[in-house]
């Protein structure tokens, strides 16, 4: 077979592309071996692929029944990769109207307008709606993870993220609703910082001055007047506590920190880990549920961590991956005890268990 390089332009129906054609998250969307036609034209055009290799055969054998079967599976591999993302282009749509509505809403409540803080929820539930599960609704906020956040983007993924640690944990639904609306409200005293001239105070360095180390009293004094459930009042407060005493602003006991405001904390500290903002770079999942376990397994609830880590692992099962040597793989089976090394195959149906492979790390994961 000769291989050659063609434009989008110079490629027709009935072509043959020889090698993998990934979009530009790395994602294979169009496989070696497969055959051009329209819908493949159609599909390289959406994703503004330039170019792509193709081989010419210097004998042209017929394809056998094996083959067609091949081509078929591949095609309807194009069809779901096609519609997923496209569910998830409608999903960061309907997150960023979100964004919107919670910006306006959190305004009024500054200006001590009346408002019912429980619709706050709804913002929340119009997200959740563009997702058909729990795994689809982690796939989508993953990806939403990769562009750079700011305060209303990081509350609503706490928000998603605390009402799915509520549900595994088997709460009541109205306890789970109250964890998506403290997850809501959890940071918006940094809007006070921000209007007292603090301009530099970033998600992952709130507590580096003094606004930023009171946000959270911010925060309980635009809402602790309202008729709410205390839990709410004080999960906003004390977000920043932790199990060990070594949180802030008051080092409270474990006593004193109620379940919403553990949940919340959980939540915060994953979503912050995760997400790039200014000059932070963002962990990759595996690596901050790696470090959580490691260097936070005493200052969050035990038994909350060991089930937001263990459903979240689940979750990355069958993510494609890059090692830090360059070699592509998929996630088989993940490791409790050590998050960031689980059990990939790799080309050749060989399987690397990075458990036992110290030498070896996950860099990068697509889904």
């Amino acid at each position: 077979m000769i291989e050659k390089k063609v434009t989008i332009e110079e490629l027709e129906e009935g072509m043959f592309i020889s090698a993998d054609v990934h979009n530009r998250n790395g994602v294979v969307i169009v496989p070696a071996n497969t055959t051009v036609t329209i819908e493949v034209l159609n599909l390289l055009a959406r994703h503004s692929v330039m170019e792509v290799v193709v081989g010419e055969e210097t004998d042209s054998p017929e394809l056998s029944l094996d083959d067609f079967g091949i081509l078929d599976d591949a095609l309807g591999m194009l069809d779901y990769l096609e519609e997923r993302e496209h569910k998830q282009d409608t999903f960061e749509d309907v997150f960023r109207t979100a964004e919107e509505e919670l910006a306006a809403g959190v305004q009024l409540l500054i200006e001590q307008e009346e408002i019912d803080i429980y619709q706050f929820l709804d913002i929340v539930g119009n997200v959740t709606l563009k997702a058909d599960n729990d795994v689809n609704l982690c796939h989508m906020l993953y990806k939403m993870n990769r562009e750079e956040k700011d305060l209303y983007r990081h509350s609503i993924m706490v928000s998603m993220y605390a009402q799915l640690l509520a549900k595994w944990l088997e709460l009541p639904v109205d306890e789970v609703e109250l964890a998506g609306i403290a997850g809501l409200l959890h940071d918006i005293g940094l809007l006070i910082c921000h209007k007292e001239g603090e301009k530099n105070i970033t998600l992952h360095g709130e507590y580096e001055n003094k606004c930023g180390f009171n946000h959270m009293v911010h925060g309980y004094n635009l809402i602790k007047e309202l008729d709410v459930d205390i839990r709410l009042k004080q999960a906003v407060l004390t977000h920043h506590e932790r199990m060990d005493l070594s949180g802030f602003p008051n080092q409270l006991s474990y006593k004193s920190l109620n379940y919403i405001s553990r949940i919340v904390a959980i939540a915060d500290a994953y979503d912050t880990f995760t997400m790039k903002e200014d000059e932070y770079e963002a962990m990759q999942p595996l690596t901050a549920l790696n470090h959580m376990f490691d260097n936070h397994y005493i200052k969050f609830d035990t038994e909350m961590m060991i089930c937001f880590i263990e459903h979240m692992l689940q979750n990355f099962i069958q993510y494609e991956v890059v090692l830090s040597n360059g070699v592509r793989g998929k996630i088989v089976m993940p490791n409790k005890k050590e998050p960031a090394r689980p059990l990939i195959v790799i080309d050749g149906g060989e399987f690397l268990d990075l458990s036992l492979r110290k030498d070896l790390s996950v860099v990068d994961m697509y889904y």
